[in-house]
């Protein structure tokens, strides 16, 4: 993206922002947006796009986007669709329910998928909602809340998690901003960065884009075990230095 193109975008992300201030929470320029980048990313008559899910893949325009690859296998094991299974894959899905104390879905005569419509388009008026104030509320109660982004993802991606987080309004806010980030090691190897000050933690996976837990399984394990375990994820400090950062109103 060209510097002059950036412009536009910041243009129409201000008239996004303007949109949500007004509590119009659904307004198709701020749908636009990542739309126009990934559509644009070859060019008008290319018929690839980038995946919003993964800066890494395309994706054809026009035909349909599995993205992301194996889901079949997940409505499976947890919904009972049926799909053809690679490798003989088998999965007795009420096994897996009552494991997970989650037969009321059947009762209700409802089945996993991996997006589905109806709560999308329930809620979608509700789409632009924040919930800045109840994480703040959360972290002053001294609730540990860990954050995560795949480097690679572009819907969900890790600037705008940062930004948020840094513009949070909380007890640690000044502290969280200055303390120094980390590169987390997994079995000697980086696999993510890491900035954490008393209970937030905000953790960038290397090598991920939105589905981290199938893009790289071990590094997932390893965080949600560290998490729960109360587990440092700073292997080494990087030491940059660090200035004020104040977020630009739009």
């Amino acid at each position: 993206v060209s510097l002059p193109q950036k412009a536009r975008l910041e243009s129409l992300e201000k008239q996004c922002q303007k949109s949500l201030n007004s509590g119009s929470y659904s307004p198709s320029v701020c749908f636009n947006l990542l739309n126009i980048v990934v559509q644009q990313a070859f060019g008008e008559q290319a018929n690839e796009q980038v995946v919003i899910y993964d800066a890494r893949k395309t994706e054809s325009k026009r035909g349909p986007k599995p993205f992301p690859e194996g889901h079949e296998l997940i409505e499976t094991y947890l919904g009972g669709l049926t799909h053809p299974q690679p490798g003989g894959f088998e999965a007795s899905y009420m096994n897996v329910l009552k494991a997970l104390h989650a037969t009321e879905s059947v009762e209700a005569q409802q089945h996993y998928k991996e997006c589905t419509d109806p709560p999308y388009y329930a809620l979608k008026d509700q789409d632009g909602v924040g919930v800045m104030p109840e994480i703040a509320n959360l972290l002053n109660a001294d609730i540990p809340m860990l954050f995560y982004n795949g480097m690679y993802d572009l819907v969900c991606n890790h600037i705008s998690t940062e930004r948020s987080l840094l513009a949070l309004e909380w007890k640690d806010a000044d502290a969280y901003a200055d303390t120094e980030r980390a590169a987390w090691m997994l079995n000697g190897e980086t696999v993510g960065y890491m900035q954490q000050h008393a209970n937030l933690m905000y953790l960038k996976i290397l090598n991920s884009g939105h589905m981290v837990p199938k893009d790289t399984p071990d590094v997932a394990l390893a965080m949600m075990s560290g998490f729960l375990q109360q587990q440092s994820f700073s292997s080494s400090t990087q030491r940059l230095g660090r200035e004020t950062w104040i977020e630009s109103s739009c």
